[in-house]
């Protein structure tokens, strides 16, 4: 299981719900595994691919699960009643998409307990939109997966906290889940922007790029 790393992550950030959806299932690992370890007592796993959806299926039912695992096909949390699900992950997906999802079915956002996201790219844009969306990121985590790093978000229907703009950036340290992943990830941050000042002669873009090395540098616990 390639994302086994970035899974045992999510889970940890979960609460021991009845019912958790896994929106964009893919393979069906990520439900399986809070089968396993207790942590639902029945899953929902959506994929809008019908060929995701076969696989998951057809993982629970030879790991003996079947019975309290049920496979939507669907696009999004569309799929879901509000109040059907006690928890929500949505994961695998840019962060562009994972807004567009949550947009489109408040009822359900709202009536859920907890939303757990993993943005593959776009976190800044996340981070400003939830502002707007009564969602409050109450806790954060990042993983890393050979030379990739995943950043995960923990939310809670609430009114949300002011973020600064380099926290819109970073995340706010004090809500890090694992802080030595956090600071590996700020330091990678910080040679992206290097590499990127080494190929620009653009006046404008190098301060943009300045700005965003100084941001990673300052972050302090």
């Amino acid at each position: 299981m390639k994302k086994r790393v970035r899974i045992n992550q999510i889970i940890d950030l979960c609460e021991k719900e009845t019912v958790i959806a896994d929106i964009g299932t893919d393979h069906g690992y990520t439900s399986l595994a809070l089968l396993k370890q207790g942590i639902a007592e029945k899953v929902i796993a959506t994929d809008i691919s019908e060929n995701s959806i076969k696989k998951a299926f057809n993982l629970f039912q030879k790991e003996g699960f079947g019975s309290r695992a049920e496979c939507r096909m669907g696009d999004g949390i569309s799929v879901l009643r509000p109040r059907e699900a006690q928890g929500i992950i949505i994961s695998g997906m840019g962060g562009h998409l994972i807004l567009h999802i949550l947009k489109e079915s408040p009822e359900v956002v709202q009536h859920t307990k907890w939303i757990i996201i993993s943005p593959q790219r776009d976190l800044y844009t996340v981070r400003c939109e939830l502002q707007n969306m009564h969602l409050r990121i109450v806790e954060e985590d990042v993983v890393q997966e050979t030379a990739k790093f995943y950043p995960i978000l923990k939310l809670k229907p609430a009114e949300t906290e002011y973020y600064s703009k380099s926290e819109l950036y970073t995340g706010k340290p004090e809500l890090m889940h694992n802080k030595k992943y956090f600071l590996n990830y700020m330091k990678y941050l910080m040679l992206q922007q290097e590499k990127l000042l080494e190929k620009v002669s653009e006046s404008k873009k190098i301060q943009q790029l300045k700005e965003m090395l100084d941001i990673y540098r300052n972050v302090r616990f």
